[in-house]
Parts: structure tokens; sequence; C-alpha cells
């Protein structure tokens, strides 16, 4: 590889990877929370308690 290649690879993940990273961080922690299984009629729930 040439080095102005090199360089431009390095400048792209330089400023690609804390993109991703931030990205990622960002999508785990405002992720949807687990919905509700409401398929048991409530007698069964209670009795299997």
């Amino acid at each position: 590889m040439k080095r102005a290649h090199r360089r431009l690879h390095f400048a792209i993940w330089a400023i690609l990877g804390p993109v991703m990273f931030w990205v990622l961080v960002l999508a785990i922690t405002n992720r949807p929370s687990a919905p509700v299984n409401d398929t048991l009629p409530t007698q069964l729930i209670e009795e299997a308690s």
C-alpha cells in the first residue's frame, strides 16, 4: 500500500471508529424494554406462584 493510501485508511478509521462505538453505546442504552407476556390467564399465573 502506498503511504498516502495508508494515511487515508488511518484517517477514515480514526473518524469512523469512535462514531461506530458511540452509535453502538447509544443503541444499547436506548433499546426498548422487553415486552410483557400476557398470554397466560391470570388464574394460571397465580396458581403457579
